[in-house]
Protein backbone atom coordinates (compact mmCIF):
# COMPACT_ATOMS: atom_id res chain seq x y z
CA UNK A 1 0.00 0.00 0.00
CA UNK A 2 1.25 3.46 -0.87
CA UNK A 3 0.47 6.45 1.35
CA UNK A 4 -0.14 9.78 -0.39
CA UNK A 5 0.22 12.95 1.65
CA UNK A 6 -1.94 15.81 0.43
CA UNK A 7 -0.58 18.14 3.12
CA UNK A 8 3.06 18.13 2.04
CA UNK A 9 4.87 21.41 1.40
CA UNK A 10 6.25 19.81 -1.79
CA UNK A 11 3.32 17.81 -3.22
CA UNK A 12 4.10 14.93 -5.54
CA UNK A 13 2.50 14.58 -8.96
CA UNK A 14 0.34 11.80 -7.51
CA UNK A 15 -0.90 14.08 -4.72
CA UNK A 16 -1.56 16.83 -7.25
CA UNK A 17 -3.54 14.42 -9.40
CA UNK A 18 -5.53 13.34 -6.32
CA UNK A 19 -6.43 16.96 -5.64
CA UNK A 20 -7.65 17.14 -9.23
CA UNK A 21 -10.03 14.26 -8.51
CA UNK A 22 -11.28 15.81 -5.26
CA UNK A 23 -11.88 19.19 -6.90
CA UNK A 24 -13.99 17.68 -9.69
CA UNK A 25 -16.31 15.46 -7.64
CA UNK A 26 -19.81 15.91 -9.01
CA UNK A 27 -18.60 17.63 -12.17
CA UNK A 28 -18.19 16.74 -15.83
CA UNK A 29 -14.41 16.38 -15.49
CA UNK A 30 -14.45 13.83 -12.66
CA UNK A 31 -13.70 10.71 -14.73
CA UNK A 32 -10.89 12.37 -16.75
CA UNK A 33 -9.41 13.62 -13.45
CA UNK A 34 -9.70 10.09 -12.06
CA UNK A 35 -7.80 8.81 -15.10
CA UNK A 36 -5.14 11.46 -14.46
CA UNK A 37 -4.73 10.21 -10.92
CA UNK A 38 -4.63 6.55 -12.00
CA UNK A 39 -2.07 7.46 -14.68
CA UNK A 40 0.20 9.16 -12.13
CA UNK A 41 -0.27 6.49 -9.45
CA UNK A 42 -0.01 3.27 -11.49
CA UNK A 43 0.48 4.17 -15.15
CA UNK A 44 -3.11 3.50 -16.25
CA UNK A 45 -4.06 4.29 -19.83
CA UNK A 46 -7.83 4.12 -19.33
CA UNK A 47 -10.45 3.75 -16.62
CA UNK A 48 -14.14 3.06 -16.22
CA UNK A 49 -16.17 4.22 -13.25
CA UNK A 50 -19.07 2.11 -11.95
CA UNK A 51 -21.73 2.38 -9.29
CA UNK A 52 -22.52 -0.91 -7.58
CA UNK A 53 -25.84 -1.26 -5.83
CA UNK A 54 -27.73 -4.48 -6.33
CA UNK A 55 -27.86 -6.23 -9.67
CA UNK A 56 -25.50 -5.34 -12.47
CA UNK A 57 -23.30 -2.28 -11.86
CA UNK A 58 -23.99 0.91 -13.77
CA UNK A 59 -21.09 2.41 -15.73
CA UNK A 60 -21.20 6.17 -15.29
CA UNK A 61 -17.99 7.17 -17.01
CA UNK A 62 -15.06 6.06 -19.14
CA UNK A 63 -11.84 7.88 -20.00
CA UNK A 64 -8.76 6.91 -21.97
CA UNK A 65 -5.59 8.65 -23.06
CA UNK A 66 -5.83 10.54 -26.36
CA UNK A 67 -4.86 8.48 -29.38
CA UNK A 68 -5.80 5.10 -27.93
CA UNK A 69 -8.25 2.92 -29.79
CA UNK A 70 -11.59 2.48 -28.11
CA UNK A 71 -12.09 -0.86 -26.44
CA UNK A 72 -14.82 -2.44 -24.42
CA UNK A 73 -13.18 -3.53 -21.16
CA UNK A 74 -15.67 -1.50 -19.12
CA UNK A 75 -18.58 -2.81 -21.16
CA UNK A 76 -17.43 -6.43 -20.89
CA UNK A 77 -17.09 -6.06 -17.11
CA UNK A 78 -20.88 -5.81 -16.99
CA UNK A 79 -21.93 -7.64 -20.17
CA UNK A 80 -19.81 -10.73 -19.49
CA UNK A 81 -20.49 -10.75 -15.76
CA UNK A 82 -16.95 -10.13 -14.49
CA UNK A 83 -18.42 -7.98 -11.71
CA UNK A 84 -19.81 -11.20 -10.22
CA UNK A 85 -16.28 -12.38 -9.38
CA UNK A 86 -14.88 -8.94 -8.51
CA UNK A 87 -13.80 -9.13 -4.85
CA UNK A 88 -14.42 -5.37 -4.49
CA UNK A 89 -18.02 -5.55 -5.75
CA UNK A 90 -20.71 -5.98 -3.10
CA UNK A 91 -22.12 -9.48 -2.84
Amino acid sequence: MKTISLASSAPTSVAGAMWGVVETIGGDHFVPALLGFCREAVGASDCSFFVHGGGAPLRIGTARLPGLDAHNVGESYVRDGYYRVDPMAPA
